[in-house]
């Protein structure tokens, strides 16, 4: 009988409470959230290697039973062992396994048990003639309770959650498939998914935990079967849905078309540049432009290497604000950086009549009430600083665009503070972040428009 996608996942046979509480710490909670647990490896439990055909540096599956097994300890390995193992094909062909740290072995894999074994072969450097595997992963397989999701087919390899096993997971997953609709809804377009020759999402699900017998079994294991390929294409679009959305919702909200193409603006940028910028430097500050022409929020990444320039592209695009008759802030994770930058303001800015204004937690008491004072006013039009430009005494007259340094040493939440600070006078900002030693985290916050 078919489940719903959102049954609780304690409900599929061969979980129950316990393993369910195991899944929960991984954020499987439903039928659904399981069935997207996907395996990792495949094996040809079709048709085994045999010893006799194995070659060094080649990996393998082999079916065998066990003939001894050993835990050796030394001096060296005094806190653990070496497991010794040695099987037997059904050719006869024998093959021994060396595990390190196999300690945990030792009265476990008893003379006759059936095994799988999947490693690499190698040569024993202490025995050149003959070949070894080491630390291979195995699977007990028992004879009166194997059933056809261990041998007789391509089988899927999960990796563990605790003590839930990837044999056990499995056998769960198998009788998950069983409870699945295969015309569950469809997420792509038919249209789409037509053109592009993916089966249907029911199809994909099954055929990516339990492959058809004459699947590729290289294809498998570089998820490119038409079954995994169908799955990673739909995760894809749905995020790249999501983004949309997300996008739709940003244009809904409302920023300061600046007036860019005006001819005192093309004269102040002109102006205040100490050098001729660069092809890119061109190229950047044109696409920057474009965006601070509309009327929804830019929100861009500035990456280049220490004295590419990224500086003076910042405050280019402070000036269009200040032209347009709004305040610009930038943001710097230290006071010595955001000094370094004030001062290089001032020295840029200053000589075309722009007030820039430093805001640190190192100024006097009395300084810092008369900076508050003047960003309150508007008379200060690009003001400088670091965590102190998001304290809740700090308020601008009319906040238009904000520029944000070493973005990966700022939190979400603080930036966040930075631009309510336009937001509370019914705009949101134009915000530039800029890096020159991009993060994983940076790339997070360019695939997720943040």
């Amino acid at each position: 009988m078919a489940m719903s996608l959102s049954s609780e996942v304690r409900m599929i046979k061969g979980v129950g409470p316990q393993r369910a509480g195991l899944l929960a710490e991984r954020g499987i909670f439903t039928l659904e959230d399981f069935l997207s647990y996907l395996p990792f490896r495949y094996e040809d439990r079709i048709h085994f290697s045999k010893v006799k055909d194995i070659q060094p540096n080649g990996t393998y599956t082999i079916r065998a039973r066990v003939m001894s097994g050993q835990a050796i300890r030394t001096m060296r390995f005094r806190r653990d062992a070496i497991y010794h193992l040695l099987v037997q094909d059904e050719a006869g062909g024998l093959l021994p396994c060396k595990f390190f740290h196999g300690g945990y072995l030792e009265g476990r894999l008893k003379p006759g048990q059936l095994l799988i074994l999947h490693g690499k072969a190698e040569i024993d450097k202490l025995r050149p003639a003959r070949l070894e595997m080491i630390n291979p992963q195995i699977e007990l397989l028992n004879i009166e309770e194997m059933d056809s999701t261990e041998v007789g087919r391509i089988v899927p390899i999960y990796e563990a959650i605790g003590t839930f096993g990837s044999k056990q997971i499995r056998r769960a997953m198998y009788a998950a498939v069983q409870l699945l609709d295969p015309r569950i809804p469809e997420v792509l377009p038919d249209s789409l998914r037509a053109r592009l020759g993916y089966p249907s999402r029911g199809e994909a699900i099954i055929h990516t935990h339990f492959p058809e017998s004459t699947e590729s079994l290289d294809a498998l294991n570089t998820f490119r079967s038409p079954a995994q390929q169908r799955l990673i294409f739909e995760e894809f679009f749905l995020y790249q849905l999501s983004l949309a959305l997300d996008r739709k919702a940003t244009r809904k909200e409302n920023a300061i078309a600046f007036h860019v193409r005006e001819d005192k603006v093309r004269e102040a940028l002109k102006h205040i540049l100490p050098f001729k910028p660069t092809a890119a430097q061109k190229r950047v500050l044109s696409e920057i432009a474009a965006d601070l022409e509309k009327p929804a929020p830019m929100n861009r990444l500035l990456q280049g290497d220490v004295g590419s320039g990224k500086t003076i592209i910042a405050l280019q695009a402070a000036v269009i604000a200040i032209e347009n008759a709004t305040q610009a802030a930038l943001m710097a994770p230290t006071e010595i950086l955001a000094v370094q930058h004030f001062l290089s303001a001032r020295r840029i800015l200053s000589k075309a009549g722009y007030r820039v204004e430093l805001l640190i937690s190192g100024l006097k008491a009395a300084e810092k009430q008369a900076a508050l004072e003047r960003i309150r006013s508007g008379e200060a039009q690009l003001v400088i600083g670091t965590h102190a430009l998001i304290e809740e005494n700090v308020e601008f007259a009319r906040l238009g665009f904000v520029a944000i340094d070493e973005q990966h040493r700022f939190g979400v939440l603080q930036r966040k503070r930075l631009m309510d600070k336009a937001a509370s006078h019914g705009h949101a900002p134009h915000v530039l972040v800029l890096t020159a030693t991009p993060i994983p985290r940076t790339l997070s916050l360019t695939l997720y428009g943040d």
